[in-house]
């Protein structure tokens, strides 16, 4: 599928048309009411619609339309411009007759989302959780004594070595064999708590999600799981820790701007969220 919407262009302009139209919070595309929007007062259009939006739509950059808005021949071309590519996205499957997103619209919104900003996004600072208990299978932490029934795959030499070194010996004797002490790695959940006030509308809103499918990724990929809280003066949204990437992929893909923010409800939900086990939380 990501090799698909590569090499076509319109897919992917479509799908950030879609992605952008989510982010600014609009409820859908209406031709008359954008073109009265941006001909009344293109500076609040700028804002409602944001760039990208204004130039797939009108086929027109910002400025320019800035420039030739009081000349009534590109009025006409304007209108006819945004009439026709509105026209598109409905005959596309992704608008409906009253011009609302359908559910193939959110589908590739959120394949957008991933194809686009998945490989630029890293997160950092994730943390680990060991367990203390001894693990034959667990990551390499610390050395300890040879005894007998250790697994020699185990030996930790160039650390016996030093030891007999030190020692002054000239052969590694018994006394100075260590082994490497294996740790687990424990479990980690993550709630991801998003705040999609109003306040988040536009670019704001689209670079947190991009964080959150980060993220998410990250944490599903390292065998970890990821969960998600969406508020703003109430709780818009919100997924227990998951191994599920695509249920999280489309549910972030999904989120508008709305009211106020209510951050201790957030806190509060993520805390109900959290599994009871002793995972790293």
């Amino acid at each position: 599928m990501r090799s698909v919407m590569e090499n076509d262009k319109d897919v992917v302009n479509d799908g950030k048309v879609i992605a952008e139209s989510i982010s600014q919070g609009l409820g859908g595309f209406t031709p008359d009411l954008m073109f009265n929007n941006m001909v009344k007062d293109f500076q609040r259009a700028k804002q409602l619609y944001g760039e990208t939006i204004i130039r797939e739509v009108t086929d027109f950059d910002q400025d320019y339309i800035e420039k030739n808005l009081n000349i009534p021949e590109f009025k006409s071309t304007l209108k006819q411009n945004i009439e026709r590519n509105i026209a598109k996205l409905k005959e596309d499957g992704l608008l409906d007759r009253e011009g609302q997103l359908t559910q193939k619209a959110l589908k590739l919104a959120s394949l957008i989302l991933y194809t686009e900003e998945l490989d630029k996004l890293t997160v950092k600072g994730m943390g680990e959780r060991e367990e203390r208990r001894r693990s034959r299978y667990g990551d390499k932490k610390d050395y300890k004594p040879y005894t007998s029934g250790t697994r020699y795959k185990d030996l930790a030499l160039r650390h016996s070595v030093r030891t007999a070194a030190r020692r002054g010996h000239n052969t590694l004797t018994p006394q100075d064999l260590s082994v490497y002490e294996r740790r687990r790695k424990g479990k980690i959940s993550i709630i991801y708590a998003l705040d999609a006030s109003g306040s988040m509308r536009g670019k704001k809103l689209a670079t947190a999600k991009k964080a959150g499918i980060a993220l998410a990724f990250k944490a599903i990929e390292q065998k970890n799981k990821a969960g998600l809280i969406v508020f703003s003066s109430d709780i818009e949204t919100s997924v227990a820790p998951t191994t599920d990437f695509m249920h999280l992929l489309t549910e972030l893909s999904q989120i508008r701007a709305n009211r106020e923010t209510d951050l201790q409800l957030a806190l509060s939900k993520a805390l109900e969220l959290f599994p009871k086990s002793a995972e790293t939380k």
